[in-house]
């Protein structure tokens, strides 16, 4: 992006103060924000107002001597940690689709959903073999056969 002498160049706007503070910063300015909270759910409120997560302001909130229901407390942990779980789950066994294509026998799947299998270097490897091995790799061709019917 080129610039003529004499344009500055435009910048986003910053978001609130009270959402960019730090953990003392937000300390400091809770204490103002706590008398005048109008809402029910105090910790939901913190959360919104300063922009941290809902665990990051339950222990903030108990810190400013705030009394947090313990059945909303364990609520919001086991929720963190099924997401938590979940995120890992789905980044271990995220297999891309060139990954399949590696298989020349796909034999089952695992519980986390990744394939096993003889793979197509053992398979070209194995000579006395009783099944015949068909390649299964994509071709280019527009004939409206699919890849998986070439013999």
């Amino acid at each position: 992006m080129n610039l003529e002498i004499g344009m500055a160049r435009k910048h986003k706007p910053l978001p609130p103060r009270h959402k960019r503070l730090n953990w003392q910063g937000r300390m400091q300015a809770a204490k103002a924000w706590l008398g005048s909270y109008p809402g029910k759910n105090i910790a939901r409120g913190y959360q919104k107002h300063f922009g941290v997560d809902s665990l990051c302001a339950i222990r903030e909130l108990r810190r400013l001597g705030v009394a947090i229901d313990p059945a909303n407390e364990k609520a919001v942990l086991a929720a963190s940690h099924a997401r938590n779980k979940k995120r890992r789950r789905e980044e271990e066994f995220a297999i891309s689709e060139e990954s399949y294509f590696t298989f020349a026998f796909i034999a089952g799947y695992t519980t986390g959903g990744a394939p096993y299998g003889i793979t197509v270097d053992e398979a070209e490897s194995l000579t006395n073999v009783d099944f015949p091995y068909i390649d299964a790799t994509p071709s280019g061709s527009d004939d409206g056969t699919s890849f998986w019917d070439k013999t």
